[in-house]
């Protein structure tokens, strides 16, 4: 926890590495084939024992997905506003290994004001590893906007009053850092990995 600590970047593949990146896209489309047939089986099961069901079905999936769409496109933009506008040294200086816990109680408070559910945050996790912060923070940043989100805010303030508030957010800071803090052991194996999935979005 002394000096900076440099970040691994991934190395791009090879010219000539086209097995490599023909298994990967393989990878992805299996991946996205065997969701699309569980997805198929599940609604001709709907269909045969409950017919009278595929109709609410259909309209529930359509209706997530209207619902689904603006969300990832106000994420994304977001995210791209990050990526243009946030400067990577001065993330990689702020996150600094010898400021461990400081910086693990901001980015889970940065996790709990970013606004969407966890789905639309992805994009922005994405962006905020291209910028250098490592994936201890990265899980850190997850669990505090899992646990609870601005959203949210004025409803609980409502019903469930202000000490109850004050302790979910006291609790949900405590829990990010914690997750933050269990990771960090690991951290450079996953970073790794993560490296080697942004370098094939990058592509």
């Amino acid at each position: 926890m002394g000096d900076t600590e440099v970040v691994p970047t991934a190395e791009p593949y090879p010219e000539g590495d086209g097995r490599s990146r023909a298994r990967k896209v393989l990878d992805v489309v299996m991946v996205e084939g065997t969701l699309f047939v569980l997805l198929l089986i599940f609604f001709v099961w709907v269909l045969v024992t409950l017919p009278d069901r595929i109709g609410a079905a259909i309209d529930f999936s359509v209706q997530n997905l209207i619902e689904t769409i603006p969300i990832f496109v106000v994420a994304s933009l977001l995210a791209g506003w990050v990526d243009a506008w946030v400067d990577k040294d001065i993330v990689t200086r702020f996150f600094h290994e010898r400021n461990l816990f400081r910086s693990l109680v901001v980015i889970s408070v940065l996790g709990i004001m970013t606004p969407g559910p966890i789905y639309s945050i992805f994009p922005i996790v994405w962006v905020l590893r291209k910028k250098g912060i490592g994936s201890h923070y990265l899980i850190a940043y997850l669990t505090g906007q899992t646990l609870m989100g601005p959203m949210r805010v004025p409803l609980e303030l409502y019903y469930l009053g202000v000490p109850f508030f004050i302790f979910r957010v006291f609790s949900s800071i405590l829990m990010g850092v914690f997750a933050g803090l269990c990771t960090y052991p690991i951290r450079r194996h996953l970073d790794r990995s993560l490296d080697e999935v942004t370098a094939e979005f990058e592509r």
